[in-house]
């Protein structure tokens, strides 16, 4: 989590460098031109990837380590799923260029930068592919190294693009930050010991493409629903409150991403393929999910109390005064967050275990109900503040499911353990939330910087004490 959580800080940095450049150079109509056109290129590669890179992470964390034949199969095969995979998105892009202009934009004239994004939407899918095999062959090192030298070099190639062709340097911009992070992926594996190119038998190739594909396919559907879920959650807030508690609320989510996006990336990367190696060990399972649970919690627990403690100066310094009133939202996220993180560790055993039905009805149909329903009732209810407690409900129930549903299938225990390591960091957040409603600002920050402390004192004890086992 260090290494990559790292890697994705340095990444979020060049996105900002970069945005910065864009604004300067572009100005508002190209920083515009660029959010769309980056829109339309990860919803293409979305749709076209058909989950396959989360399949390959599964597939090679699962495989035998020491039976390099068996390992180098999946390989060669993931690759030409991901050929395929990502010709398929380039022709779509390429295809619909003169429709995804009209749609996007409202005229044609950009259909010859949608003609040129299908090789960047090329080599994004290509790249996804490179990266998951390394995550799958838990190269963490490599893949963050990689990361950061591919980020780099995009920018340092699209900022002269930016100067020279104006908005005109988007499209080939970001063919360049694709391409420059699927060499460096490229590179980072033909340098992993004991990886060698062989020829693999036709059937044996299309038996893995069909498990990936199989297993991508239920990913994919699960996202599908999801997308679903957030556009009818916007409508339905929209209808009721109008245009701007939509965007209020985006706004709060991302001010909330910014805190813990990178941990759960971070976590990603190590986690599953870790717990995807053992699936077939119960015992393992739970020392691994029970394990991940608690270094989670003691991370994202201060993380989420510092989000509560200065959110009103972030509010003010990213956004502007108009948004102040959707504190309360935040503190309600921030919340609901680190309910979400102690649920995810859980939440993956039946992906791990390949319990493809399962994972979709609990991933796919209930918790996207259960988002979809308490979105809608508590903001009915209480308006934009109910939405983040919508957030709380959802992960607190999620949490409840998932334990009992693991239990009774995969013997699944939360140790006592782990459970002392989280009840204070849950009685700490749920002080910060309630420390929120102090209309005294002296006493509001005194009391928050106390909670603060006294976490991240623990956890950071707690951690150590983990890290040195």
């Amino acid at each position: 989590m260090s290494f990559f959580g790292g890697a994705q800080m340095f990444q979020i940095m060049i996105n900002l460098v970069r945005g910065k450049f864009v604004a300067l150079l572009l100005g508002p109509e190209g920083m515009g031109i660029s959010s769309l056109l980056t829109a339309s290129s990860n919803t293409i590669q979305q749709l076209a990837s058909f989950g396959i890179p989360t399949a390959i992470v599964k597939e090679l964390s699962g495989a035998d380590q020491e039976d390099n034949s068996a390992r180098d199969a999946i390989i060669a095969s993931a690759r030409h799923a991901t050929r395929i995979t990502a010709l398929t998105g380039a022709i779509i892009c390429m295809a619909f260029s003169v429709f995804m202009s009209r749609w996007t934009f409202g005229d044609d004239n950009f259909t010859w930068q949608y003609m040129l994004l299908s090789i960047a939407v090329l080599f994004g899918i290509l790249g996804s592919g490179e990266m998951s095999i390394l995550q799958g062959l838990r190269q963490v090192k490599r893949l963050s190294w990689s990361s950061v030298v591919g980020a780099s070099t995009g920018l340092a190639i699209g900022v002269p693009l930016y100067y020279i062709w104006g908005n005109g340097g988007i499209v080939p911009a970001m063919i360049a930050v694709s391409l420059a992070a699927y060499i460096f992926y490229r590179i980072s594996i033909s340098r992993t010991a004991g990886i060698a190119n062989r020829r693999i038998d036709h059937q044996v190739r299309l038996s893995i493409m069909r498990k990936l594909l199989a297993l991508g396919s239920v990913l994919m559907a699960g996202s599908l629903i999801g997308t679903c879920v957030t556009y009818l959650s916007n409508a339905f807030i929209r209808y009721i409150g109008g245009i701007d508690d939509v965007g209020y609320f985006q706004a709060a989510n991302s001010i909330t991403n910014q805190y813990a996006g990178v941990i759960f990336a971070a976590m990603s990367v190590d986690y599953f393929p870790r717990l995807a190696a053992v699936a077939s060990d119960n015992v393992k399972v739970t020392e691994i999910v029970n394990r991940q649970t608690e270094i989670i919690a003691l991370i994202m627990a201060p993380l989420m109390i510092l989000l509560m403690l200065t959110a009103p100066v972030v509010i003010r310094i990213l956004l502007t005064e108009e948004f102040i009133h959707i504190l309360p939202l935040v503190y309600w996220l921030g919340t609901g967050v680190f309910l979400r993180a102690l649920a995810y560790p859980p939440g993956y055993i039946a992906f791990a275990k390949s319990n493809k039905r399962l994972f979709f009805l609990l991933e796919g149909i209930f918790g996207n109900a259960l988002y979809l329903t308490a979105n809608c009732t508590c903001y009915y209810i209480w308006g934009l503040t109910g939405l983040g407690a919508a957030m709380c409900a959802t992960y607190m129930i999620s949490l409840a499911v998932y334990y009992a549903v693991n239990r009774r299938l995969y013997s699944y225990t939360m140790r006592r353990s782990t459970f002392m390591a989280i009840l204070p960091l849950f009685i700490s957040v749920t002080a910060a939330l309630a420390s929120t409603y102090i209309t005294s600002s002296p006493i509001y920050y005194t009391t928050l910087s106390a909670i603060f402390t006294a976490t991240a004192t623990y956890s950071a004890i707690r951690l150590l004490k983990a890290l040195n086992k």
